[in-house]
C-alpha cells in the first residue's frame, strides 16, 4: 500500500477509502496476472485514450462519458441501464485457487495483458465489503431535475405523453393491475413505466399472466382487500387461508472462516 486510509475512520469507512484508491486495507495489494509478451509497464485501459470525453485517472479510475442515447430509443436505453445496473462482482468469474488465492478474472484482456487479479481471502473479503449496502439507506439516488422535489421533475419523468401504439411492449402498461388489465379508469392511456408483470418476467423468470394449462394470458377480474372475502374464496377452492409460517432463524451453517 502506498497510502493508507485514515486510522481514526470507523472499521468499514477504511475498507471504503481503501477500495476507492486501489488500494487494500486487509493485506497485500491485488496481484495482476498478465499474459505473456506484454510489458509491465503499459496502460491498463489504453483503447479508452484520445477521446475527449474517456479519461483515464490515476489507480484505474476512468470516467467514460462517450455512449449517448437519443431520445424516444427506448431499447438503446434499457441496454444501457442494465449496464449501469450490472454487478460488481460476477461469481462465474471468481475462483479460489489450490494455492489459497482468489482469482478474478476480468471480462476481457487489459491492452497490458491483465487477464486477472490475486488477492489474499482476506484482502477480497475487504474488497466485497464496501459493495454491501448500507441498511436503511437507498440505493439510488436522484439528483438534478430527477430529484424527488425538483421544479422541473414533471416535465421529464413517465407523467410525459407515451410513444405510439407500434413501440414495443417495454413502452406501454401501466404499473397497477386495472390498467394492466384495461378496466381502470387509466385504460387506454399509454405510460412509460414497464408493467409489473414484465418485471417479475424480467427478474426472477415468473411468467404470472400466463395460464400453465392452456399456455394463454390470464385476465385479471378483480382485486381482492377484504380479508373474510379472500378468505371465503381460499376455502372454496380447497387453498390455505392463512399465510405460510416463516421458517425458523438458524446461525450461518459455517461459524469460522480459516482465513489464513
Amino acid at each position: 500500500m502506498d497510502e493508507a486510509p485514515p486510522e481514526e475512520a470507523e472499521p468499514l469507512a477504511q475498507l471504503a477509502l481503501a477500495s476507492s484508491r486501489h488500494l487494500s486495507a486487509l493485506g497485500p495489494a491485488p496481484a495482476p496476472v498478465r499474459d505473456a509478451g506484454h510489458s509491465r509497464e503499459s496502460r491498463g485501459r489504453g483503447e479508452r485514450v484520445g477521446s475527449r470525453l474517456c479519461v483515464d485517472g490515476p489507480r484505474g479510475m476512468s470516467l467514460h462519458a462517450a455512449t449517448a442515447v437519443k431520445a424516444r430509443q427506448r431499447s438503446a436505453l434499457e441496454r444501457l441501464l442494465c449496464y449501469v445496473l450490472r454487478p460488481p462482482v460476477v461469481p462465474a468469474r471468481v475462483r479460489w485457487r489450490d494455492d489459497g488465492m482468489v482469482e478474478l478474472s476480468l471480462s476481457r484482456p487489459w491492452s497490458n495483458g491483465t487477464r486477472c487479479f490475486l488477492f489474499t481471502p482476506l484482502a477480497f473479503i475487504g474488497r466485497l465489503v464496501p459493495l454491501i449496502p448500507a441498511p436503511g439507506t437507498h440505493d439510488v439516488r436522484y439528483h438534478g431535475v430527477f430529484a424527488p422535489n425538483a421544479r422541473w421533475r414533471r416535465e421529464v419523468v413517465a407523467m410525459a405523453p407515451g410513444p405510439s401504439d407500434s413501440s414495443s411492449s417495454c413502452d406501454r402498461g401501466g404499473g397497477s393491475a386495472e390498467t394492466e388489465a384495461g378496466t381502470g379508469p387509466r385504460a387506454g392511456r399509454t405510460s412509460r413505466r414497464i408493467p409489473w408483470s414484465e418485471l417479475l418476467k424480467r427478474t426472477f423468470g415468473l411468467e404470472l399472466l400466463r395460464c400453465a394449462r392452456c399456455g394463454g394470458k390470464r385476465q385479471i377480474l378483480a382485486v381482492i382487500t377484504d380479508l373474510e372475502a379472500a378468505r371465503s374464496i381460499l376455502k372454496h377452492l380447497g387453498l390455505p387461508q392463512t399465510p405460510p409460517s416463516p421458517p425458523q432463524q438458524r446461525a450461518p451453517p459455517q461459524a469460522e472462516m480459516d482465513l489464513c
